[in-house]
């Protein structure tokens, strides 16, 4: 994990018990797993991509997790706001990012391309909590190119060397319920911008 990320960290003054700990939490890979299903079927479904139908029961996942949950809309909004999409986009293809070749690659081959580039648009943005975001961009882009190009089931590979390169990169609880402050700043900023 960037040190860089601790610099970023919410702190909550409350006069009741907090629901989050003081402690660093490691986040678990199924909840992991859970939010990034979440981000990928709200990007879709944003986006009115023909052809996508949720590769799992997101009802049933919202059931049994529904005391903890790190997605909420305004995540789904930064990572499918065009700046995100394009950054993240032009990162990794800038860098070789070769679609037709990842969506064709075996096993441990495809797992290490999806790390190489995945990690390299996480390391190069900045400021670093924005990193997450368009690191979800570049997730939910590979999926719809997987759709795009008849791939489904590309996509479920893809999920799970997501989950492992998030909880290496991302690994504590606080990160992703702070990640719901961070797109707030996100998207104020970014709607000045686009208001210039």
């Amino acid at each position: 994990m960037d040190d860089e990320l601790y610099y970023h960290r919410v702190f909550w003054k409350i006069d009741r018990p907090s629901k989050f700990s003081d402690e660093d939490i490691l986040v678990e890979p199924q909840m992991l797993f859970f939010f990034i299903i979440e981000v990928i079927d709200f990007a879709f479904r944003s986006n009115n991509v023909r052809g996508w139908a949720p590769l799992y029961d997101l009802d049933r996942l919202r059931a049994d997790n529904s005391n903890k949950s790190y997605f909420n809309s305004d995540i789904g909004w930064a990572v499918c706001h065009h700046c995100a999409m394009d950054d993240a986009w032009l990162m990794a293809t800038h860098e070789g990012f070769d679609v037709n070749k990842w969506l064709e690659l075996p096993g441990d081959t495809f797992k290490n391309y999806t790390h190489q580039f995945l990690g390299l648009v996480i390391d190069k943005t900045k400021p670093v909590n924005v990193s997450i975001i368009n690191g979800l961009a570049f997730t939910w882009l590979m999926a719809r190119k997987a759709v795009e190009n008849n791939k489904r089931s590309v996509v479920s590979r893809m999920i799970w060397d997501v989950v492992c390169l998030f909880k290496e990169r991302f690994p504590f609880e606080w990160i992703y319920y702070d990640l719901q402050q961070w797109v707030q700043a996100y998207k104020v900023r970014h709607e000045e911008l686009h208001r210039l």
